[in-house]
């Protein structure tokens, strides 16, 4: 016991504290610290109160408590509390007070000579939540020394490697996870008895995360069941909702093509005649973990020390968040049966094969993911995604309810209830249920950004822009705002900043078929028709399977008058996809360019015979065969 502790009834209460917090009890140990505070006002009791108000989630009473506090340990958990309030304000106090005993005022980081760094509290974790408030204040390559500064003590600290690999700063693991820095640091952190030590001194409890800020109002309240209708499925084929802007597709009961539609995360979505093969045994799921034992010989043991296992999720790890999901892929499928067979692996394959639009594949990673865990919620808005892009309603609804019945105090079920709403077509209860997401976690980029790609729905193009932007501002490399930024530029007809978001985006993500597409698209708006092919080539090398990156280059090859190489891209595209009016449509237009009238007064009709909402449009194109005047090329089907 503390000698600061000298009666026996601040020992007493002392020792009931920590029984309390012990057994979960917060309300009790809360007031026992207070009357701990009134026998004893110091530097010790206030940490204990502190404690005990973080345990009962009210950091702003353990603001209060803590601030002008001076020992090393008080102001570690200052810092912490300002964290979890997550405002402007707080974020700057808590990286003074980590940085109020520096021996010098230098501004610069120079971790070898004396600096405003040279006596942070409590180590790698000063360090490492040093990152965080630089990262939040927008001081990113400041973030990123600060988070090494952290792994450089502290090769444990996993999480300060995955903040490193999300600001863009990919750096080897094989650098990161050396043995002979952590036995370094495990010599000076972890002593003999320390088990013993940790039971007695404990942490400040973590439930909420560092980095998650307290909710700002009261939980969202619903005073009846959440309506979630699941909307019978239909057959047929690809098509979009006439009023989506070309961001989502949808099964109406006369199928439409839009050849420049995509979904809203810039995945074009390939046709059921285009989905990758089945296996013999008729499951796209042809890595599970059973399925694997029999493909490869592993050994099912253990790695040599924390340094090596760190090391083998580290490269995979690194490969998903840069956005090279094959070799991610390979590399979460060389780990051992038990760390193989775990949620976070699972869901980050499942993620992985999610970026190369393999959504089927995808389906089946995450939903062995929550089978192992059915505890887990973190990727949840992931999974929900991948089924809103599958269709699949009634596994959305399934999902949305489980997911609240877990916590209605996580982001993510709210984040699944609106991708749930989203794909019912119901715009504005999606909005509503994404930003609660974002009241719960103002730092999730996703729930900004699929706020967003419903603005646009809404064709509310401010709204959608400032969503996007907010995505931005959380997290600089979330391409998927780039590409919604540029795609509002695209629709807006300001080709020139498009084409700076699309090219933004692909400086993150250089794999992803659709940023060519539509950077081809926008190409094909300037009239500039040679860089348009050359891009939409670049989306088919990534993914040949693309029906409408075909189409658009079929338009191309149409504009530049190499007519027989567009008839035979139209081609393909009609044997599989034979009810779509805009291909017999083009067809029709480049056969009336050879001269070819009766082949194209038979495509016209084919094309008419198929589609409702352009009759007039293809009537007149029919009426145009036999008048001198050219008709309107412009191909805007």
């Amino acid at each position: 016991m503390e000698e600061i502790f000298c009666t026996q009834l601040q020992t007493d209460l002392v020792d009931s504290i920590r029984n309390s917090l012990d057994n979960h009890i917060y309300s009790n140990a809360v007031f026992l610290a207070e009357r701990l505070l009134a026998e004893n006002d110091c530097e010790e009791t206030r940490g204990i109160l502190a404690e005990c108000y973080m345990a009962e989630m009210k950091a702003y009473k353990a603001y209060h408590i803590l601030k002008g506090c001076k020992s090393d340990q008080n102001r570690y958990k200052f810092a912490i509390v300002c964290l979890k309030l997550n405002r402007p304000k707080e974020l700057q106090e808590a990286e003074k007070v980590l940085l109020s005993s520096a021996k010098s005022s230098s501004s610069k980081i120079g971790f070898n000579t004396v600096s405003k760094y040279d006596n942070v509290p409590n180590g790698a974790f000063g360090f490492y939540i040093l990152g965080i408030i630089s990262e939040k204040l927008h001081r990113i390559n400041e973030a990123k020394e600060l988070y090494k500064k952290a792994l450089e003590i502290n090769p444990s600290l996993w999480t300060a490697y995955e903040k490193l690999l999300k600001l863009g700063e990919f750096i080897n693991p094989d650098e990161i996870f050396q043995e002979s820095r952590f036995k370094l640091h495990a010599k000076s952190s972890f002593p003999p008895s320390s088990s013993n030590q940790l039971n007695q001194a404990r942490k400040l409890p973590s439930d909420m995360g560092i980095e998650e800020p307290v909710p700002k109002s009261n939980p969202f309240e619903i005073e009846q069941e959440i309506p979630i209708k699941p909307a019978p499925l239909k057959s047929g084929s690809l098509s979009t909702n006439e009023d989506s802007n070309t961001l989502r597709f949808s099964q109406p009961s006369q199928p439409t093509f839009d050849p420049t539609a995509v979904n809203r995360f810039g995945s074009l979505k390939p046709t059921p005649e285009f989905q990758e093969p089945m296996n013999q045994s008729g499951s796209a799921f042809a890595h599970s973990p059973s399925f694997r034992s029999a493909q490869k010989n592993l050994p099912p043991g253990s790695y040599d020390g924390l340094m090596n296992l760190l090391q083998a999720l580290g490269e995979p790890y690194m490969n998903l968040i840069g956005y090279n999901s094959e070799q991610s892929i390979e590399g979460f499928q060389k780990l051992s049966e038990n760390h193989y067979a775990t949620g976070w692996v699972l869901c980050n394959i499942g993620r992985a094969y999610s970026e190369s639009a393999k959504y089927s594949d995808a389906e089946k990673y995450f939903e062995q993911a929550y089978q192992v865990e059915p505890y887990k919620l973190e990727g949840l808005e992931y999974y929900s995604t991948c089924l809103w892009h599958l269709k699949k309603q009634v596994d959305l609804c399934k999902l949305a309810h489980s997911s609240l019945e877990k916590s209605m105090f996580a982001p993510e079920p709210w984040v699944v209830l609106g991708n749930c709403f989203s794909l019912q077509k119901e715009h504005e209860n999606a909005l509503k249920f994404f930003n609660r997401a974002i009241q719960l976690n103002s730092s999730l980029s996703y729930a900004h950004t699929l706020s967003g790609h419903e603005y646009v729905y809404n064709e509310d193009f401010q709204r959608a822009r400032k969503c996007f932007e907010n995505a931005l501002n959380i997290d600089i490399r979330h391409y998927n705002a780039w590409w919604g930024l540029g795609y509002i530029n695209y629709k807006q007809e300001k080709y020139e900043r498009a084409i700076d978001s699309f090219l933004k985006a692909l400086s993150i993500n250089p794999k992803n078929p659709v940023l060519y597409s539509y950077l081809g698209m926008t190409c094909v708006a300037q009239d500039n028709l040679v860089d348009a092919l050359k891009y939409l080539q670049q989306s088919e090398l990534l993914d040949p399977k693309n029906v409408m990156n075909r189409f658009q280059k079929a338009n191309v090859l149409f504009k530049m008058e190499r007519h027989h190489e567009a008839l035979a891209e139209l081609d393909i595209l009609r044997s599989s996809m034979p009810r779509e009016a805009p291909i017999p449509q083009l067809i029709g237009k480049i056969y009336k360019h050879l001269g070819k009238v009766d082949k194209a007064h038979h495509f016209f009709t084919l094309a008419l015979d198929l589609e409702n909402k352009d009759t007039q449009k293809i009537k007149a194109m029919i009426d145009a065969l036999h008048e001198t005047n050219e008709f309107n090329d412009d191909n805007d089907a």
